[in-house]
């Protein structure tokens, strides 16, 4: 429903321009934009429809490929009266479209490869995030772990066994190094998306093996050598049970990992100047079980991604579609969910996404939510500015904003706000926000700070 809101606001303004430029009826433009913005849409042109399609977007949404749906109700439509369907009278239960279980043939094909393998892996992805018990279970036999960017905390960021979220989608030779000497990949539910696997550049670990509830997941971004049609955790659940005694994983495999991890982590942070310890800032202010949340920012595209630990699957959310401006939605939502089991909700954004919907602070003191806002100011659309530097000879276009008094804007909330100006405030400025019951700001003055080192890699 958060997302919602970055999604109207985008068709409103898309719509508008079709509907003015190519005098195309509106009713076409809004379908077809909420098609593209959503995996399904539907529209409802009758009061017996309602029902069906209703349940039928519903079930696509929790579809082993879930994601969101959108129906098109017209108001005509809305004013019509249908009987109460029966059903409704006794416990309801929705059809759920569930993906097959695993094939035992391929189940014992892929139990061959990975008993005969020293140096396995395990990549983890946000099809696969009810399936960290099952994960487990295979890291306890030996393999070692890594996730998609969408998916950390699967297995939490701290185990021994796992790389986290440093999963060589930026250049980083002790990524490259320690794939190259691993003889098995198995993805679960995991996309491999072109933004995390250098456009595809990435050489991952051979045999590579995919399990995804989406048949049409084979082959979408590598060639697999084996595939597997079967929901993410019955299927590692099966195969853990099968690989028991099995395994005869290379004794110097958990500490190659472990010395990568800390190897490629250690890089990443040495490449980020004044910001290097804010994710360890950060993390040590934060409940263990509080939720992060980013918006696409230069902070969050980098230690907000890959250095922050996450402990749990439900402990993170990110925009992966890269669209700037989802943050505070998105950490709205997760609050008025959170909040209800006692968990904290921090949210960062840049200060180009943040004005996109800075008026939302009115929604989340409206709703007494318990949210913690980092805006991260660097004076305009930083990571526009990096990847003019990278790409066109560092001429900045439309890069730069008028600011607001972001102090004053807190006042007129009336809620508690920090001003970071050097780095060694940043963590006793997050951990009193943080303290707070209820709506808090905190800004990070990038200009007093320093600029934020380039990451942006040059178009190739």
């Amino acid at each position: 429903c958060a997302a919602a809101i970055t999604i109207c606001g985008l068709l409103g303004l898309a719509t508008g321009w079709l509907v003015t430029r190519f005098h195309i009826a509106p009713f076409l433009v809004t379908l077809a934009l909420m098609l593209v913005a959503s995996g399904t849409a539907y529209r409802i042109t009758s009061a017996e429809q309602a029902l069906g399609t209703l349940m039928r977007a519903a079930a696509d949404a929790l579809s082993p490929h879930p994601g969101p749906v959108s129906v098109e109700i017209p108001f005509d439509v809305q004013r019509q009266s249908v009987a109460r369907p029966a059903e409704f009278d006794t416990p309801f239960t929705l059809p759920r479209f569930l993906p097959p279980p695993p094939d035992p043939a391929l189940l014992d094909r892929i139990v061959a490869r990975a008993a005969s393998a020293r140096r396995p892996m395990l990549w983890l992805g946000n099809g696969a995030r009810h399936a960290g018990a099952a994960a487990t279970r295979l890291l306890e036999l030996g393999f070692g772990c890594v996730n998609s960017l969408a998916a950390p905390g699967i297995v939490p960021t701290d185990h021994p066994r796992s790389l986290g979220s440093l999963n060589g989608g930026r250049d980083d030779p002790a990524i490259d190094a320690f794939y190259a000497r691993c003889d098995l990949m198995i993805v679960a539910g995991s996309r491999l998306r072109r933004t995390e696997t250098r456009e595809g550049a990435l050489a991952l670990p051979r045999p590579l093996i995919q399990i995804d509830a989406d048949p049409a997941a084979r082959g979408r971004t590598y060639a697999s050598d084996l595939f597997l049609c079967a929901d993410s955790a019955i299927a590692l659940d099966a195969l853990a049970d099968r690989l028991q005694g099995r395994m005869t994983v290379d004794p110097a495999f958990g500490a190659d990992l472990a010395a990568a991890r800390q190897q490629a982590l250690a890089t990443l942070i040495a490449s980020l100047g004044p910001y290097a310890g804010f994710s360890d800032s950060l993390r040590a202010a934060m409940p263990r079980d509080a939720v992060w949340v980013r918006d696409i920012t230069l902070n969050g595209g980098s230690w907000g991604l890959k250095t922050f630990p996450i402990h749990g699957p439900r402990d993170s959310i990110y925009p992966i579609s890269v669209g700037i401006g989802q943050g505070l939605p998105l950490g709205i939502g997760a609050a008025l969910a959170a909040n209800r089991q006692g968990r904290k909700v921090v949210m960062m954004a840049g200060d180009g996404g943040f004005a996109m919907h800075l008026n939302e602070l009115w929604t989340a003191r409206q709703e007494g939510i318990d949210l913690t806002v980092l805006v991260m100011n660097d004076g305009g659309y930083g990571v526009i500015k990096h990847i003019q530097d990278a790409n066109y000879g560092g001429r900045h276009s439309f890069g730069d904003l008028l600011q607001p008094d972001y102090g004053k804007l807190a006042a007129l909330l009336d809620v508690p706000f920090a001003r970071v100006r050097r780095p060694d405030e940043f963590g006793p400025a997050m951990a009193g926000a943080i303290a707070v019951d209820g709506l808090s700001m905190v800004e990070v003055d990038m200009a007093s700070i320093g600029p934020f080192p380039s990451y942006q890699l040059p178009a190739r």
